[in-house]
Formats: C-alpha cells, sequence, structure tokens
C-alpha cells in the first residue's frame, strides 16, 4: 500500500511525498489516517528552522548538546506526534485493537502508516468524535507535568500561558483537587476558556502593574503553592520565579526556543532560592516513573479524553492537502490559534 506524507522542505516551506508501506507483520497494524495535529512548540521550531538539533547533535552518553558538521535533524523532515487513525488491518499476533478501532498514535503526518500494536493507543468509543484525540500528546504532556507538580487539596496553583497545554492544566489541575486556579495570560479570549474550564482568577499582565503583587493580593498574602509555566516565553519564566516566592518552584511544560533575554536570574531566582524543574513526557521524573511508565500514562490520557472540552479548543480543520495554510497559521498568528488540526 502507498502512503503521503507531509514533510518540511525547508523553512517555512510544506511539500508531500508519497511513501510504500511495508507489509504488516505479525505484532504491527496498518491504519489510515483521520486526523492530525500541528504541534506550536517542538514542530513550529523544525518549520522555523530554530531547533538546536539543526546545528547541533544531543549526546546520549554525556546529556549534552555538541556543535557538530552532521545535525540529528536535516532537511527534509517529517515532522508531528499527533495522529489518529482507523485500524484497518492487524497482524495474527495483535491483541490490544481490531479492525475498526480508533487509536492515537505519535505518528508524523501521512494519510497511513504500519506501526507496532504496542505502539497505538485506542481511543475510548465514549470520544464520539475520535480526531480530538489529537490533543492526546499534548495532554500527555500536560498530565506528566501534572505528576511533576504534585498538587495537592486545597492548594493554590498558578498557570501562565492559556495555549493548549496551559488550557488543559487548568482542567486537570481542578481534577486534582486544586482550590484557587489563577490563570495568567495575555489574550482575553483565551482567559475566558480558561474560566469555562475552571480557573478560578484570571490575570491579564497588561491589566495590573505587577503580576507578582497581583497573585499575593488574591492569595491572601502567600506565594502560590504551585506554579506552572506554560507559555514557552522566557518573559513568563522570569515572572513564574518572581510568583514563586522562598523555596518555591516552577514547573515548566514548555519547549523554549532561542536565547532568554528576558529572563532575569540575578533577582528573585537567585535571592528566594527558587527551583525551576522541567517536566518532559518523553523522559519523565524518575522518582515516579517505576510506578507511571508510558502504558500507564497513556492508559489515563485515553481515560481523560472524553472528560475534556476538546472541540472548544481546535481553531481550525484544514484538509491535509492545504498543511502549508495551517502551519502558515500556527506560526503568523499564534495569539488566535490553539489547535490546527489535518483532515484525511
Amino acid at each position: 500500500m502507498r502512503a503521503e506524507r507531509i514533510i518540511i522542505e525547508e523553512p517555512k516551506k510544506v511539500g508531500f511525498i508519497p511513501e510504500d508501506l511495508p507489509t504488516v507483520g505479525d505484532n504491527q497494524v496498518l491504519v489510515r489516517a483521520i486526523a492530525s495535529g500541528i504541534s506550536a512548540g517542538t514542530e513550529m521550531s523544525i518549520y522555523r528552522g530554530s531547533s538546536p538539533f539543526f546545528v547541533k547533535n544531543y549526546d546520549e552518553a554525556t546529556g549534552l548538546f555538541l556543535k557538530t558538521d552532521k545535525p540529528d535533524i536535516t532537511y527534509p523532515f517529517s515532522v508531528s506526534y499527533e495522529h489518529v487513525s482507523e485500524v484497518v488491518e492487524a497482524g495474527k499476533n495483535v491483541s490490544k485493537v481490531k479492525p475498526g478501532d480508533k487509536v492515537f498514535s505519535f505518528h508524523y503526518h501521512a494519510t497511513a502508516a504500519v506501526l507496532d500494536e504496542d505502539n497505538v493507543y485506542r481511543i475510548p468509543s465514549e470520544l464520539k468524535d475520535p480526531s480530538l484525540a489529537v490533543a492526546s500528546a499534548l495532554l500527555a504532556v500536560t498530565f506528566q507535568g501534572i505528576l511533576d507538580a504534585a498538587i495537592n487539596l486545597g492548594e493554590t496553583v498558578v498557570i501562565f500561558g492559556m495555549g493548549m497545554i496551559g488550557q488543559l492544566a487548568v482542567r486537570l489541575a481542578k481534577m486534582s483537587g486544586a482550590k484557587r486556579i489563577i490563570a495568567v495570560d495575555l489574550l482575553p479570549h483565551r482567559l475566558q476558556i480558561a474560566e469555562t474550564g475552571g480557573a478560578t482568577e484570571l490575570i491579564n499582565p497588561k491589566e495590573v502593574d505587577d503580576v507578582a503583587q497581583e497573585i499575593r493580593k488574591r492569595n491572601d498574602g502567600r506565594a502560590p503553592d504551585v506554579i506552572l509555566e506554560c507559555s514557552g516565553s522566557y518573559k513568563a519564566l522570569y515572572e513564574a520565579t518572581r510568583v514563586a516566592g522562598y523555596n518555591g518552584r516552577v514547573v515548566t511544560l514548555s519547549y523554549y526556543q532561542g536565547g532568554g533575554a528576558d529572563l532575569f536570574l540575578g533577582e528573585e531566582f537567585h535571592h528566594n532560592r527558587v527551583q525551576i524543574v522541567c517536566s518532559r513526557f518523553l523522559i519523565p521524573n524518575p522518582m515516579i516513573n517505576n510506578r507511571w511508565d508510558m502504558p500507564r500514562r497513556m492508559e489515563m490520557v485515553m481515560s481523560l479524553l472524553p472528560k475534556l472540552d476538546l472541540e472548544s479548543f481546535i481553531t481550525r480543520r484544514i484538509p491535509y492537502k492545504q498543511a502549508a495554510e495551517g502551519y502558515k497559521l500556527v506560526d503568523e498568528s499564534p495569539d488566535k490559534v490553539l489547535l490546527v488540526v489535518f483532515e484525511y
């Protein structure tokens, strides 16, 4: 069987290439695409050419990014990890899914694929529109952040950035028992969506003199218990370190790009002994990984899908053949976009 996949040919240039799919193995499934989503973080860094992988290699042995003449990523490149499809054929040893099942995978944008059974996750039938499961990848990122934040019943949670991850974080923080959820964003319409999802306080930095002081005022003078930075903005990360208070902890769920000119570490970060914790789905917290391995985390993510108002997050649905339009929208109008979905 032949398929077609979307590629980034060079910075800000989208193309398509055909590919011949292999025969379905005993432990594999053939899937036909329903929808896929554009990631505004990692994927857009490939589209824009801003990813460090274009000039460096990540050395697994040392954990360092090293300059090289042969970087990890070169164009053309296939990217994405938000793929929803239907199983059309299953190998003889496959037991977790069957033909007709709707599944999610961390696969790139493609009309069809042959995938290992362990790399597909069955979408619950309670989710009436399976295309909404394109949010599974970012939901997995957010869930990992909630695990890393260890939110306790009755705590105050501040969340910077009401993009997709921030919106999901509001909803999961509410499920986790947060009493007060303070959403911070520059865009009023995003704050309104956050309020619908459970945010109890809304702060637009353009409308207050000092975000940190405003949060203390609304939290009875205390620093918040948990801070999640979900915007990918160094300016927001700096503000999060100001908000944290003495020995406070900021959990970052974002993919930061470029240098941090707006991050001033000689101020509250240094004097208040603030901790910045990087939450990353693919490399989870080793303190909890023995309990929350990948299958268990993805089982939880799938179970959460029908409980969230995912339709409200979708900004545009675009035929996959018009992929260039979708990338351009996310790149040039990030203030107007939460999630752009390709339909097949």
